[in-house]
């Protein structure tokens, strides 16, 4: 009884196998595959130089000022309002 059970599931199995090749499991071309590779290492490579290209500009130096110039419009909001009139 028990070798009838394992028999069948052995079968069931076997056609899971070819079931799955005819739900629509298709392989990637080769062309495919090479485009991908290409664009995902287009991809890295571009963030890479962005990278090397950012680090070219001196963006510290800005933000202080910004941050300076905000520290001081926060303490006094009454000279704004003041200069206005």
């Amino acid at each position: 009884m028990t070798s009838r059970i394992f028999i069948r599931s052995l079968y069931n199995l076997n056609n899971l196998e070819h079931e799955s090749d005819l739900m629509g499991e298709e392989k990637l071309e080769t062309w495919q595959i090479i485009l991908i590779i290409v664009a995902v290492l287009g991809y890295i490579i571009g963030n890479i130089t962005l990278l090397k290209y950012a680090t070219k500009f001196n963006v510290k130096n800005k933000l202080d000022k910004q941050i300076k110039n905000e520290e001081v419009s926060e303490e006094k909001p009454e000279d704004k309002q003041s200069s206005k009139d």
